[in-house]
């Protein structure tokens, strides 16, 4: 019982369908736009492209895997689906600006990125979504993936003497004194 326990707040609950009952479920309208010719930035963004379906959803380019896609769309149809797939990036303008989820994909190509690994003082803060102050110089300016220890954190927009923090706002980790 979730109020009952500590923890994050997740559960699993089951049902049992008493017989003879039914309820017809609400039809959504699956209204998503196909997106078969892929900007540049995006061709270049997971390892083996063939195994995805993409498509576009309140602006986000969205890689799905291309042998559930159908059932991806019966489902998306008849339920609210919340998130599927890998959300890759928005275009704003010329600009294309990675997801988070991008980078902690498994699926993620690192080669369009250039990497930053970060010792564990700079990790700790890029996760409080602090920015971060002392970059390489030789660093390019643009979106640059975050590593500790090899393992992906998120991205920083490097604008030259600083780096913008692209932590999502909500997921940054507090820590007391």
């Amino acid at each position: 019982m979730p109020h009952r326990t500590k923890g994050e707040g997740f559960f699993i609950a089951a049902m049992k369908k008493n017989p003879g009952y039914s309820v017809q479920s609400p039809v959504y309208n699956a209204k998503l736009k196909v997106k078969p010719a892929l900007i540049n930035i995006e061709r270049e963004l997971l390892v083996d492209l063939g195994k995805f379906s993409f498509f576009s959803e309140n602006n986000t380019s969205i890689a799905f895997p291309a042998i559930h896609y159908d059932d991806f769309i019966f489902l998306k149809n008849r339920l609210k689906i919340v998130s599927a797939g890998i959300a890759l990036g928005e275009t704003k303008g010329k600009d294309f600006i990675p997801n988070h989820a991008l980078a902690m994909s498994t699926e993620l190509s690192t080669q369009p990125f250039p990497v930053l690994e970060l010792e564990k003082a700079d990790a700790l803060k890029y996760l409080r979504k602090e920015s971060l102050q002392e970059i390489p110089n030789d660093l390019p300016r643009g979106h640059v993936l975050v590593k500790y220890k090899n393992c992906p954190l998120g991205f920083i927009k490097n604008i030259g003497n600083r780096a913008n923090n692209l932590y999502p706002q909500e997921w940054r980790v507090r820590i007391g004194n």
